[in-house]
């Protein structure tokens, strides 16, 4: 594990690194965490069947130091694959995980005198979870999930009074969108529409929802992957706004990027293809992670197989607000300033 800091530029400068030492090493954490307890960061990077919390302290300077165990007194986690932090900042970190054994858990890291204990946890859902993240909306907070060998993403309702989530929609290969071994996914707000975009490798498709405030889900498009396009088996993806304007990267097997943007009916357009030169680290992409600042965007790739971290800028000047037109016979003049033009059918 490494820690690095980030220049205004997006250039990253190693501060730190840790190795996983034999007792970590067979851990099945795919997702880490940074979590602030008691004005301390953690770094949480899996669980043992017993329930105990491996995590390293981050310092302020960005140092890691040894790992340390958090004595629990919860439920067996059950291997976890990956964590999701509902809130921390106080001397309480409440977190979800995602278990090997499909067990999706709400628990607790408190802070104790001088000792942090995980507390008790609590089963709020079960599936083959190979994604997850939540969105607060007028509704409440609504956790999103993949389930990948159904084919499908869920949306749960959750209570924190009650620690339950309730199911408000299930869609996908169920209703005959042929999502398949869905892997990854992102949200964006365009217009103030919310919309879920799922990367599934197994179809070699992008495919987005429309997602209302209640948490039900509706499919408004799905893309396949072509010899035009570079998210072949795709598994990655993110999604960021600029001007009012939503972007969606995807990434895949075929060893580059595709870089989309989105109308404000959930439409995918393809902009334009990044492939990969000898010893860029594009190929087996294992992460893809996007960072938007007043200064510019940066797009960060690191592979399974290719040592180092590749930085991409985009270049953010080339793009303007959107200009939507309506269901009329409307007129949408454009500029020199890249603009997104969407009219309706009049």
């Amino acid at each position: 594990m490494a820690s690095y800091s980030v220049g205004a530029d997006g250039r990253l400068t190693l501060i730190d690194t840790q190795s996983f030492g034999v007792g970590l090493r067979s851990l099945h954490t795919s997702q880490s965490v940074i979590v602030d307890i008691g004005g301390t960061h953690y770094v949480l990077v899996g669980a043992s069947d017993s329930g105990d919390v491996f995590a390293y302290e981050l310092t302020d300077n960005g140092a890691l130091l040894s790992p340390k165990i958090l004595p629990s007194s919860a439920t067996e986690m059950a291997d976890v694959r990956s964590f999701l932090t509902l809130s921390d900042g106080g001397n309480v970190a409440s977190l979800i995980s995602v278990g090997a054994d499909g067990y999706v858990r709400m628990f607790h890291v408190a802070q104790e005198s001088a000792d942090l204990v995980s507390e008790h946890s609590t089963v709020i859902f079960q599936g083959d979870i190979s994604a997850i993240d939540y969105i607060e909306t007028d509704a409440g907070l609504i956790i999103l999930a993949l389930d990948q060998s159904d084919g499908n993403v869920l949306s749960y309702l959750y209570d924190p009074i009650t620690e339950t989530a309730t199911s408000v929609s299930e869609t996908g290969a169920i209703d005959q969108v042929g999502m398949g071994l869905p892997e990854d996914f992102t949200t964006l707000e365009i217009g103030g529409q919310t919309y879920v975009v799922v990367a599934s490798p197994g179809s070699g498709s992008l495919t987005v929802f429309s997602m209302d405030a209640n948490g039900v889900l509706d499919a408004v498009d799905h893309v396949l992957d072509t010899r035009e396009t570079q998210f072949g088996a795709a598994s990655h993806v993110e999604a960021f706004t600029l001007n009012g304007m939503g972007f969606v990267i995807a990434a895949g097997a075929d060893n580059g990027l595709s870089l989309f943007t989105m109308t404000e009916d959930g439409q995918l357009i393809l902009l334009e293809n990044l492939s990969a030169y000898a010893s860029m680290p594009l190929y087996d992409p294992y992460s893809l992670a996007i960072d938007v600042t007043v200064d510019g965007v940066s797009i960060y790739v690191s592979s399974e197989t290719q040592a180092g971290t590749v930085r991409l800028s985009f270049d953010a000047d080339r793009w303007s607000t959107p200009l939507w037109g309506g269901d009329g016979a409307d007129t949408i003049e454009g500029t020199s300033g890249g603009e997104l033009l969407s009219g309706g059918g009049g």
